[in-house]
């Protein structure tokens, strides 16, 4: 149906007598045209987005060289650069390495507000350089594992009844969102923390004809991360303390983790020096 619709409503909005500025209406139909066939999906979304680029320049909406200028922006090939490398770093388990780096310092996995404090951490300092995304989905699998631990130790304590879900736990609550919460505040230290950086970023310059640097965008925003993340922790604890704060076992689990993922292998080296 998109493959008829598409074309129908974009050739029946451009000929529509409207007070609109003929450039602007030729605009207006190719965007319907795009829209339906992302909608409908006639052809791969990323396909139907180019058909729009290329009816544009073809109608003579606006010069190709304008409208082909984007695709060479340094975000755009920045944004491109962070996702393969945030791919590499899934792929081959970096963030699982650090999360248990971290989490093997001693006296951190003793209690269950460090252990919570330490996965913020590592979420903020991931997310400072990888999509937030991407940073909560390789960490996602850590932390359920060590929260199935600390529900073993309820369990095994008698805090809990035999049938619960782990999930239901303050602690797993205070855990899953220090995740999501911490990805967003890590995501704001660097510019390529987050798409809206880059792109708020290049707005920035052209408005102001300044160019913001790397270490100037870092050493503005490292006071506000650090704040909103002392924020972050005492609202999470407040709403949502732990039922525990002692635990065993955790250690240990980390330790055969560490064990388990062996020696560090030449693609794990090459992501971490890329």
């Amino acid at each position: 149906m998109g493959l008829f619709l598409a074309p129908a409503v974009a050739i029946g909005f451009a000929l529509l007598p409207t007070a609109m500025d003929p450039t602007q209406q030729l605009l207006a139909a190719v965007l319907l045209g795009v829209i339906i066939l992302w909608i409908c999906e006639p052809v791969p979304i990323p396909v139907g987005g180019l058909i729009g680029v290329a009816a544009v320049v073809l109608l003579g909406v606006a010069p190709a060289g304008d409208v082909l200028a984007p695709f060479g922006s340094t975000t755009i090939f920045t944004f491109i650069g962070a996702f393969i490398l945030a791919q590499a770093m899934l792929k081959h388990g970096i963030a699982q390495r650090l999360a248990f780096a971290v989490l093997s310092v001693p006296g951190v996995a003793k209690s269950t507000y460090r252990v919570i404090i330490a996965f913020g951490v590592i979420t903020c300092i991931l997310s400072a350089f990888v999509s937030n995304t991407a940073t909560v989905a390789m960490l996602m699998p850590t932390a359920l594992g060590i929260l199935a631990v600390i529900a073993q130790v309820m369990q095994d304590r008698g805090v809990v009844k035999a049938d619960f879900d782990p999930l239901r736990l303050r602690v797993g609550a205070a855990l899953m969102l220090m995740l999501a919460y911490g990805a967003s505040v890590g995501g704001l230290l660097t510019p390529v923390g987050s798409p809206p950086n880059l792109i708020g970023r290049g707005l920035i310059e052209e408005a102001t004809g300044e160019r913001i640097s790397f270490a100037q965008w870092t050493a503005t925003a490292a006071p506000l991360c650090l704040a909103m993340f002392v924020v972050l922790a005492l609202i999470m604890f407040l709403l949502n303390k732990p039922e525990i704060r002692r635990i065993e076992g955790v250690e240990e689990f980390i330790r055969e983790q560490r064990a388990a993922h062996g020696k560090m292998s030449r693609a794990e080296v090459n992501t971490l020096i890329a």
